[in-house]
């Protein structure tokens, strides 16, 4: 995924009735004109009315053709990657150097993502509506809370991905969990062109060493989360990760205040450079 904004118009059939469009010309037109003119030639999809309907925000009255086209482009491509992934696909924005609210990251922790909803990009009304509600959340920005976020380090020569972790997909109806399932392959999926630009090697720690790095706020389990063996060596395997001990141990724990993690085992993936 090497995408940093995806607005997915993947609704119903919603890019199949976009076929039928021509949409190759620049400029605007006025939502109303354009979904009137298609109601008036035939019986549309109304995945489609809705897709034109919320372009851009349901507040913007025109859609700018060349971007409406680019959208519908990069959403016929990405579905493909989104099944390969396992994931049915969803919009996203990705922001970069986070800062979690009220929580102190060591200085070195320079990998800070959220993948972040927006008020531009088109989720189905439902999923819409749960995104614009208040919740508990690490991270939240502009309104909205993260899809996940991810905490690591990258140097030149290595990126360690620490944290990975979604509020969202752990604590909302199983509507939503459905509508982000996959969340952990793209975001890594997306991690791993990051890192590719910047150094040779991934590593990612294991599930049940995470568990060691958990903040006094929160409740620690007593046994290793399924869902957090999923993130973690789950994630390894899919991405082909290799189990390895490195000769000197890095401290895991992301918050300044709280004491060193330090370990050695790790899962590996070399990026071929």
């Amino acid at each position: 995924m090497e995408l940093t904004r995806l607005n997915y118009l993947n609704f119903g059939d919603s890019l199949e009735a976009f076929q039928t469009l021509e949409l190759w010309q620049s400029g605007f037109c006025l939502k109303r004109n354009l979904i009137e003119d298609l109601r008036t030639a035939g019986n549309p999809s109304p995945f489609l009315i809705e897709v034109l309907r919320s372009y851009g925000g349901g507040r913007t009255k025109r859609i700018d053709l060349q971007a409406l086209h680019q959208d519908i482009l990069a959403s016929f491509k990405f579905r493909q990657q989104f099944s390969e992934l396992g994931s049915r696909g969803f919009s996203y924005t990705l922001q970069e150097s986070i800062e979690l609210c009220g929580d102190q990251l060591r200085d070195d922790i320079n990998l800070r993502l959220a993948l972040m909803p927006d008020e531009t990009l088109f989720y189905p009304p439902r999923i819409k509506r749960y995104l614009r509600r208040g919740y508990s959340n690490h991270y939240r920005a502009n309104g909205f809370s993260s899809i996940a976020f991810a905490l690591g380090k990258i140097t030149d020569k290595a990126c360690y991905v620490l944290i990975m972790q979604s509020d969202l997909a752990f604590r909302s109806p199983a509507y939503i969990r459905d509508h982000f399932r996959g969340w952990r392959k793209v975001f890594f999926g997306i991690i791993t062109n990051i890192a590719n630009c910047r150094c040779g090697t991934i590593y990612l720690p294991f599930a049940h060493d995470v568990m060691k790095c958990c903040h006094p706020g929160f409740r620690r389990p007593t046994t290793t989360p399924k869902s957090w063996c999923m993130i973690y060596d789950r994630t390894a395997e899919d991405f082909r990760l290799t189990p390895v001990r490195l000769r000197k141990p890095i401290n895991i724990q992301v918050y300044r205040e709280l004491d060193s993690v330090l370990v050695r085992d790790f899962f590996k993936l070399d990026l071929g450079h």
